[in-house]
């Protein structure tokens, strides 16, 4: 929706470039970068297998998401378990390299930092004391 308004230039809700990029931009670089630094992992690691099951996993995901309703976001869930296997076996490999460790890291805070907004109570609801409910 943040491209959507920026791209549109929506005069009710304007989106600078910098919120763009603080809010998506950022997260998604992220992640395709902890990706990729976790394949190209088990694709010269002893978990080849690993590498291969994902992939397997993955392609009819993506052509689903290509060819037939891409937006809906639980389209996506069969990816999860074998993408948290993927980035265990890779972090937890011997020779696994320190930024890839780092990486995972900072994609986890980024993605706990990021969703503080959208679990928060709102300022009125937190001076009250009570939670309202919809």
């Amino acid at each position: 929706m943040l491209f959507k308004r920026f791209l549109l230039h929506d005069p009710y809700n304007p989106v600078s470039f910098f919120e763009l990029g603080r809010a998506s931009l950022l997260k998604l670089l992220l992640f395709y970068g902890l990706l990729i630094a976790v394949l190209k992992q088990l694709l010269h690691s002893a978990n080849r297998r690993i590498f291969w099951l994902f992939l397997a996993v993955a392609a009819p995901v993506f052509a689903f998401a290509l060819f037939w309703y891409g937006g809906g976001m639980e389209r996506y869930l069969p990816l999860y378990p074998v993408f948290f296997l993927a980035v265990g076996c890779a972090l937890t490999d011997d020779r696994a390299p320190a930024f890839l460790k780092w990486l995972a890291t900072v994609v986890l805070l980024v993605g706990v930092f990021s969703n503080f907004s959208a679990t928060r109570a709102t300022p009125w609801e937190r001076n009250s004391g009570t939670y309202k409910s919809a």
